[in-house]
């Protein structure tokens, strides 16, 4: 092994580290995509001359007069032709000459390959073709193409051009000259004989002279003679030559793509590229250890970065694993550096050299961000241990950002608001809190000020992760903007979403001088694949858990990790959009967060099968924190209650810990709302936002509160229900208000509570209401209370009297007997008449009205066509089956004699055309004879059909579930 190559080398490497290193590109690294060299150009341009010029040997000459006899215009699209423009593609020689991040690249190449390059790799360089360029910049880094682009068409080929390059091009020739004096210049492309390198060394040393620093040629020319080497070295030239790569690769740890390696038709291409990543890679101090490697990379971007997410697959250097995934609890790669690691733990020694060698404070590091990750172990390497993962919230704490907002605790979000509000810029990602909470709570256009002034911060501080980040964020609220101020006549909503629609992430992400590894991730962020492909990913995990569901249900057993795989991959996906204050107001998002949903509620409505006795499906038995979280957090309450429709989820069991945290966040939400006094008393706070843009993580607790099997604690009820009370936009809705009513009629509230919310429903309007307002007074009327309040009686009989008879038990006996003489007389709707019958279990003075709309429904409309007829039918048949109404029943058999559903539900059991029956009257029966008529398979099924399908909402399916 050369000393004196080594030196280059380390030199090189310093130089590329420091951003000093500027690197000029030749012939030779396009030519390995296949373009002619410069000796195969003139041989082309020199084949299609007179035969009397064909004698002539120099080069530039020839150019000339091949340009001189067919003009300029055929003599361009020649070379253009002859070079391939625009029919060839980057390779890994440029790839390998951006990872060595030059300060600038200089090149004499007329093709677009460098551009190529750079876009695919995310680097940002103004490219300079022509003078007029050199003035309009934007980057710190240039790509200046000293002989021209084929774009422009200002090639220097021929002799003249040569000779008056100076008086073409004296600012790029001064610019270049410049770089010569104050940086460290590496040639790559370069051949002994080339032409064009003589005569950049011989100008060079014209114009610099002493004050020319040694230039570096890396050569693939196998051995070099001493000759060759000191004729350049007496030119001011390092000769960097690397016959036996292998011996630097193995005793310095160089990390060869060996794919990449051997993907070139030439080897003197192949071992240019090792020569180049040497040079990227060499480090005579370099540690092999992997967890040092690890903490470097994520420690050093932690500022304006907590975690890379499914990013940190751009982290792990592909020589450094054999394979790559990552499950469930881990993370496999088949690492070498691991099994050293693994080897060296096994010992006494080991152990105590690791600990000194990686302090607490690193080994936390890499556990908060393994718990990030939702990465237990790597390969065979368990890194989080069980005291770990019970004391993981104490590892991310730092971390936090707004977990707040998701705990429902509001007092610690006006308490955050207000302390970065007034905080001056930390010019790192905790900048980015403040927005983003905002965004949380529907202040979009707060936010939207706040990132505006933040870009022009990040910028100017060179902060360019936190500027995409802020940059991703206004794209991304720019719709929730307009539609939170297009109320407003002080702000023109549409300017602000056409000024965020010139947005271009892509563009800006390209010119942004970041790492590559961050910049791969923010990639995948602006290309939504990190969305898109866990959230296929996770559809198929999900769609496997209601196969294995079903499997379950003919006494099939199944173990897998399938629920274990999908909920991580939610966690990750979260985590990184949470930590790094990351929007995630995309479809792929929301569709991710469906599937999950429905992942968890389906395997935890899995059947406990066995096997053999022994073998177990794998299910959720119980629902964790974890999982309410993101049952509550992520969907619609609409979607929530399609989803337990769908899937037939009716009973769910709770673990302690999310009992706990339900408990958790109803208290935050309570004291957030009310302030109470050194007398008790209570006083509604005023919140900072509108409570009902949050109001369907609340509507959601209470439909999950309305499924659940196991009690909610009576004092976390009692402040469900005085949170209802006190935001009243939760009575608003009619999907909130269905839930309401489902929660009241699982968990019925207090006797105070249930006339405190009868009075707000009746108070906000009975419509969309009148199902809660009957249910808060049927339990009302068990404990003989009577509605005290005076309502309007004109409000009591509106709609066929709808108010009325929800309200019916409560109302003073005076009221009763009032609102029945009236709707007896004048309610002219069949359904509400007999509702009305059966209700006050009282036989109406005057048949002939019962009979006159029985007759006029029978001969207006067929009853299959009415959305009144199941509820007409039933109520009828519930007056056949009482003695109280026997005055009744002759008339209402007369009725029924002409409809099947009538005749079905009188003696369902023994209804002999098993093909009529309607999934519809099924649901109207008891649940002992349900059971019965179930077992009929044709009949399940019709039923189980018809449940999934039904859109109209109007049936209560519940009962069913259990029966099915």
């Amino acid at each position: 092994m050369d000393n004196t190559t080594l030196s280059y080398l380390v030199n090189l490497h310093e130089a590329s580290k420091q951003g000093r290193l500027v690197v000029f590109v030749g012939a030779g690294v396009s030519a390995n995509s296949g373009v002619p060299t410069w000796g195969e150009l003139i041989s082309a341009l020199k084949k299609e001359l007179p035969d009397n010029l064909k004698p002539v040997t120099d080069d530039l000459k020839i150019a000339q007069i091949y340009k001189d006899t067919r003009g300029y215009k055929d003599y361009l699209q020649k070379v253009k032709t002859i070079l391939k423009d625009g029919r060839v593609a980057s390779n890994n020689l440029h790839e390998a000459i951006l990872q060595l991040n030059p300060a600038h690249i200089i090149t004499t190449n007329y093709d677009d390959l460098l551009e190529q390059a750079i876009r695919s790799e995310y680097k940002q360089y103004d490219v300079v073709s022509q003078d007029e360029d050199l003035p309009y910049y934007r980057y710190p880094q240039k790509l200046v193409k000293m002989h021209g682009d084929f774009k422009i068409g200002n090639i220097v080929l021929s002799e003249e051009d040569y000779y008056n390059y100076s008086r073409n091009f004296p600012l790029i020739k001064a610019f270049v000259s410049s770089l010569f004096a104050t940086n460290i210049v590496l040639f790559v492309g370069f051949s002994f004989d080339d032409l064009n390198l003589k005569i950049i060394l011989n100008d060079l040393k014209n114009i610099l002279d002493k004050n020319m620093q040694r230039v570096y040629l890396l050569t693939s020319n196998g051995n070099l003679d001493y000759e060759t080497r000191l004729y350049y070295e007496q030119k001011g030239v390092n000769v960097v030559n690397i016959p036996n790569s292998e011996e630097y690769e193995s005793k310095y740890r160089i990390e060869i793509d060996i794919n990449k390696a051997n993907g070139f038709a030439n080897p003197k291409g192949s071992l240019l590229y090792r020569q180049l990543q040497i040079i990227n890679q060499i480090d005579t101090e370099k540690s092999e250890d992997i967890v040092s490697v690890l903490y470097n990379s994520l420690y050093s971007i932690q500022s304006e970065l907590t975690t890379l997410g499914d990013g940190i697959k751009y982290l792990i250097p592909s020589s450094k694993r054999r394979y790559w995934n990552l499950y469930s609890h881990g993370l496999q790669m088949e690492s070498p550096a691991i099994k050293s690691l693994i080897e060296q733990l096994k010992t006494q020694n080991g152990r105590k050299d690791f600990v000194k060698i990686h302090p607490k404070s690193e080994r936390d590091f890499l556990k908060g961000q393994a718990i990030m990750l939702n990465v237990c172990q790597i390969d065979e390497l368990k890194i989080l241990s069980d005291y770990d993962l019970k004391h993981s919230e104490d590892k991310i704490e730092k971390y936090k950002t707004v977990d707040d907002f998701y705990d429902l605790d509001f007092n610690a979000i006006t308490d955050q608001i207000k302390k970065y509000s007034n905080a001056d810029l930390f010019y790192d990602k905790r900048d980015l809190i403040l927005p983003y909470l905002l965004c949380r709570i529907g202040r979009f256009y707060d936010a939207y000020k706040i990132y505006k002034k933040l870009l022009d911060a990040f910028w100017q501080k060179e902060l360019y992760v936190l500027y995409f980040i802020a940059l991703y964020n206004l794209y991304n609220i720019r719709y929730k903007v307009q539609w939170e101020t297009m109320q407003r006549a002080d702000i023109d909503s549409d300017a602000i979403v056409e000024e965020l629609d010139g947005i271009n992430l892509e563009a800006t992400l390209v010119r942004l001088p970041i790492p590559d590894v961050v910049k791969k991730t923010m990639a995948d962020l602006y290309y939504n694949r990190i969305f898109s492909e866990n959230a296929k990913e996770a559809e198929v995990l999900s769609e496997k858990l209601h196969k294995q569901r079903k499997q379950s249900e003919r006494g099939g057993a199944s173990q897998n990790s399938n629920i274990y795989a999908l909920k991580t991959k939610f966690w990750r996906v979260f985590t990184f959009c949470l930590r790094n204050c990351i929007e995630y107001n995309n479809s792929y998002f929301g569709l991710h967060a469906i599937v999950t949903i429905s992942g968890i509620l389906n395997s935890h409505a899995t059947k406990d099968t066995k096997v053999a006795g022994f073998f177990e499906s794998t299910r959720i038995d119980a629902l964790d924190k974890d999982d309410i979280f993101v049952l509550i957090s992520f969907i619609g309450t609409k979607e929530l209650k399609e989803i337990f429709s769908q899937y037939e989820i009716d009973d769910i069991k709770l673990r302690d810990d999310a009992v706990d945290y339900l408990s958790r966040i109803v208290n935050n939400f309570h004291s957030s709302s009310f302030d109470t006094s050194l007398f008790g008393e209570r006083h509604q706070k005023k919140f900072p936002f509108s409570v009902s843009y949050i109001s369907y993580i609340f509507s959601n607790l209470l439909l999950l509160a309305s499924k659940c099997s196991a009690p909610i604690p009576e004092t976390t009820l009692e402040k469900i229900y005085e949170l209802v009370h006190c935001h009243k936009s939760c009575l608003s809705y009619p999907e909130q208000i269905d839930v309401i009513r489902r929660c009241v009629y699982k968990n019925p509230p207090s006797r105070e509570f249930a006339i405190t919310l009868l009075h707000d429903c009746i108070e906000l309007g009975y419509a969309y209401r009148v199902d809660l307002i009957q249910t808060l007074s049927s339990q009302l009327a068990k404990s003989n209370y009577h509605y005290e309040k005076q309502i309007n009686f004109d409000y009591l009989t509106r709609i066929n009297g709808e108010l009325g008879m929800a309200m019916y038990k409560v109302l003073q006996e005076d009221v009763q007997k009032h609102f029945l003489e009236y709707m007896f007389k004048n309610c002219n709707n069949l359904l509400g008449y007999i509702k009305l019958i059966d209700l006050s279990q009282t036989v109406p003075s005057e048949q002939n009205k019962l009979k006159e709309l029985l007759d006029n429904y029978k001969t207006s409309k067929s009853a299959e066509s009415d959305g009144d007829y199941l509820g007409i039918f039933w109520y009828l048949v519930e007056l056949r089956k009482s003695n109280i109404f026997e005055d009744l029943h002759e008339m209402i058999d007369s009725f029924g004699a002409n409809h099947d559903i009538y005749r079905f539900l009188i003696d369902p059991l023994n209804y002999n055309k098993l093909d009529g029956i309607e999934p519809q009257w099924v649901i109207l029966c008891p649940n002992e004879v349900i059971r019965e008529l179930l077992k009929e398979e044709s009949l399940k099924q019709k039923v189980k059909d018809y449940i999934r399908t039904d859109a109209t909402g109007k049936l209560n399916f519940e009962k069913i579930y259990q029966l099915l």
